[in-house]
């Protein structure tokens, strides 16, 4: 009778013995596990947590949010000054160039007469640039390259995915109104599409459509008032992203004709 009962022992003693080895080699897997989710989260926090890079220009009154695909190595702001071939107009430019390439632009962005820019519509120029924008006498416009210049290739391929659409560049791009001689006020053109009780929607001559709040402008209402299909220019405090005016005052609305 004892033999069985050492027996029971002995193997009681191999059961405890086995689940304490199974549970020490079990631990670093179930650390492991619990901590994955902490890394994948502090991973995505310091992504979402990047500085936004802008370029900047005091003189110019305006600033770009640069792609955050645009590494520093691969492209440099050249300011230049220019002259209209057709009329001998001064203008300005900045040119992103690409990799220090003087001949192959990224994004021009062009400071013009507004002057120049009612007479032309920027049609003297190839590419015709498109309209970013108003502030007292100057104009904000911009072109973008049709096409890469280089072989096809890696360098070529990097080119391409660096080349932003119209419609990002008109988002990144905001004209400042931090000199007190402007009083912070931009304005932008158009015609009237659609007039309600608190807004006015405009076309602009780039071709968006805007909508304005009334409220806080400063306008006269007699006479013939907004009529559609009228050019009217607005004049306003904050920055249009793109077609969005949720962070603009509108100060004062003027007719044209």
């Amino acid at each position: 009778m004892r033999k069985p009962k050492l027996l029971l022992l002995f193997l009681s003693a191999l059961l405890v013995l086995l689940t304490a080895c199974a549970s020490k080699a079990e631990a670093p897997a179930v650390m492991l596990a619990k901590a994955a989710p902490s890394e994948i989260r502090a991973k995505s926090s310091a992504k979402s947590s990047a500085i936004q890079k802008f370029y900047t220009n005091d003189k110019l009154s305006f600033s770009f949010a640069v792609p955050d695909s645009w590494e520093d190595k691969n492209y440099t702001p050249a300011v230049t000054t220019e002259t209209m071939s057709d009329d001998g107009t001064k203008y300005t430019k900045v040119d992103f160039l690409f990799q220090d390439d003087k001949e192959c632009s990224l994004l021009t962005i062009l400071i013009v007469s507004k002057d120049w820019w009612e007479k032309t519509k920027g049609e003297t120029l190839d590419p015709k640039p498109t309209y970013l924008g108003t502030k007292e006498d100057i104009v904000y416009c911009f072109t973008l390259p049709k096409n890469s210049p280089y072989e096809v290739g890696a360098k070529s391929d990097l080119y391409n995915s660096m080349v932003l659409p119209d419609s990002d560049v008109l988002n990144r791009f905001q004209i400042l109104g931090a000199d007190a001689s402007s009083g912070g006020i931009a304005t932008v053109d158009g015609t009237l599409e659609e007039v309600m009780t608190q807004t006015i929607t405009i076309k602009t001559d780039d071709g968006r459509s805007i909508t304005f709040l009334k409220e806080g402008g400063d306008f006269d209402s007699s006479g013939s008032g907004l009529q559609l299909g009228k050019r009217l220019r607005i004049y306003y405090e904050g920055a249009i992203d793109g077609n969005s005016t949720r962070a603009v005052t509108v100060t004062k609305i003027e007719r044209l004709n």
